[in-house]
Parts: C-alpha cells; sequence; structure tokens
C-alpha cells in the first residue's frame, strides 16, 4: 500500500492495527508536505522576510536630512536618529522570520552542504567577515564599513532562505 509517499509492505498491511498506524502517519506526512517539498509555510516565511528586510533597509538608507533628530550618540559618525528606531522594526521581523525559516529546513540545509561543502564554507566565511565588518565599524574611523559588512553578512542569509525555500 502506497500513500503520500509512504509505503507499507503487503506483510504488514494485513494487520489492521500496523495499517491504522500507516494511515495516519501518512495523513500527518501529507499535511505537512513532503520532506523535500516547498510547503505554504516556507513561501510565506520567505516573501514576508525578504519584504520586511526590504522596507527596514529602505527606512535605514535615507538621507540624513531625512532621517530626523539623532535620539543616541554612538561614536563620531555614527548615531541612532529616528528614522533608525522605525526601521529597526522591520529590518529585525524579516530577519527573525528568515532565521526561523533558515531553522526549520535545516535538515534539507545539511543535505545542501554535504552536497557543496566549499561552497558553504565560503558562505559561512563571507557572512562572518561581515558581521565582522558590522561590529568593527563603530570603532572604525572609515564609516563605511558598516555597508560594506552588511552586504555581505545580508547576501548570505538572504542566498541561505531562497537556497532552503527551494529544497
Amino acid at each position: 500500500m502506497v500513500r503520500a509517499g509512504k509505503i507499507l509492505p503487503d506483510v504488514f498491511a494485513a494487520d489492521p492495527d500496523r495499517l491504522a498506524r500507516f494511515q495516519r502517519e501518512a495523513t500527518v506526512f501529507a499535511e505537512r508536505g513532503s520532506s523535500r517539498g516547498v510547503t505554504m509555510k516556507t513561501r510565506m516565511l520567505l516573501r514576508w522576510g525578504l519584504g520586511c528586510l526590504a522596507v527596514g533597509l529602505a527606512i535605514l538608507g535615507m538621507p540624513a536630512s531625512l532621517e530626523g533628530p539623532v535620539l543616541v550618540e554612538i561614536s563620531p559618525g555614527h548615531a541612532i536618529a529616528a528614522a533608525d528606531a522605525v526601521g529597526i522594526l522591520p529590518l529585525a521581523i524579516g530577519s527573525a522570520l528568515l532565521y526561523w525559516l533558515l531553522w526549520s529546513r535545516r535538515f534539507q540545509l545539511g543535505v545542501c552542504v554535504s552536497a557543496r561543502p566549499a561552497t558553504a564554507l565560503a558562505a559561512v566565511f563571507i557572512s562572518g567577515l561581515g558581521l565582522g565588518l558590522l561590529l568593527a565599524s563603530a570603532f572604525s574611523g572609515f564609516f563605511w564599513w558598516w555597508a560594506i559588512g552588511a552586504v555581505f553578512f545580508a547576501s548570505i542569509v538572504v542566498a541561505a532562505s531562497v537556497v532552503a525555500a527551494r529544497v
């Protein structure tokens, strides 16, 4: 007997208890989607996560003249303005949704990593470099380190999320 991608050998199909258990498991399996199938939840997490990231980055990328008053001075050239305080909310929500997607699809990502370990290693290196540049930008005289780091880190998170949503 075959149902929702599961196979029950004929020997066990004659046992009513095993058949009932098989049907319950197959129903749950079908409702969740196959282990490789992309579910509606996965698509929703990807779309909302990327959308929130785009809105947050658009707000954070506004020219300084439109950002409003400075709320917190961090260092010379670094401050949190009113627009930054608003822009961090959709950025945090979008990041959380993408991290949730990555966590929920971690086993499928593991298959991709084992298939292409060099690509995975490069992605980890680039995202770590990006995160390091983001952190170092607060202590550096070069103002644009944060932008370079953000591009590195965000591009790897987005790429990993798209891969996770496809596998």
